[in-house]
């Protein structure tokens, strides 16, 4: 996960991130760094945003 969000942050900054999701920017970090999982509703808004499903994004290499 922690390096699926931060291919699709880009050059985004964690606080833009953050922003457009309604989350605070240290909330977006734990979850870059793998410390917290969004929430199920995030999961799916980012996947979608990302072209990707929930499972590729969030559960690559998990099982």
């Amino acid at each position: 996960m922690r390096k699926a969000l931060v291919d699709f942050r880009g050059e985004r900054t964690q606080k833009e991130m953050a922003d457009r999701y309604g989350v605070n920017q240290q909330t977006w970090s734990q979850w870059e760094l793998g410390n917290s999982t969004p929430s199920a509703k995030n999961m799916i808004k980012i996947a979608k945003d990302a072209g990707r499903t929930v499972d590729e994004l969030f559960f690559a290499g998990k099982y």
